[in-house]
């Protein structure tokens, strides 16, 4: 993927979240890919359908209303989205009240939020406007003190939902 915008030099005090809910969680057998960039984890939940895809991934179908926003090429306007969002007043109830189960996973601060944007999308194979596995999506996530959290997240394509196995949880 080509970064658009290089990270200006006013964005090294900003930071970006991830809900993370798979390999890339602490302990998990990938999170050596990012465990140096991290800057703070903490236990978080979202709420969404916790799935195993074919390709032996756990993979996360969030509710449409429940996305604030969806990933693009330009990182920097991802960011800014992000930081749009920090007053969330979104309201959990309904979602939590239907189908959609409270999903377990971390909620990770990282520094350098571009270069951490560009390595996690290349990790997970997302690509903004072609065909990819999956897509990202900004959402709200509550952490361990009860703070509801925009953080973007690896999300499920809708077409690969029906191919998918449900997950209690992702076994880390």
């Amino acid at each position: 993927m080509k970064i658009l915008r290089q990270e200006p030099s006013n964005t090294s005090t900003r930071f970006t979240r991830f809900f993370i809910y798979g390999t890339l969680k602490t302990n998990g057998p990938n999170h050596h890919v990012i465990h140096r960039k991290v800057h703070l984890i903490q236990k978080a939940y979202a709420y969404g359908l916790l799935k195993m895809i074919p390709e032996g991934y756990p993979a996360l179908l969030v509710p449409e209303e429940y996305a604030l926003a969806s990933g693009s090429i330009d990182l920097y306007h991802d960011l800014n989205t992000e930081h749009d969002f920090m007053w969330i007043s979104t309201n959990l109830t309904a979602i939590a009240t239907t189908q959609w189960k409270r999903v377990e996973g971390e909620l990770m601060t990282f520094n350098h939020p571009i270069a951490t944007m560009a390595a996690l999308d290349r990790y997970e194979d997302y690509h903004p406007f072609d065909e990819s596995l999956y897509l990202r999506k900004l959402i709200v996530c509550i952490g361990e003190d009860h703070t509801k959290y925009p953080a973007w997240t690896y999300t499920i394509t809708p077409d690969r939902i029906g191919i998918s196995q449900p997950l209690d949880s992702f076994p880390i």
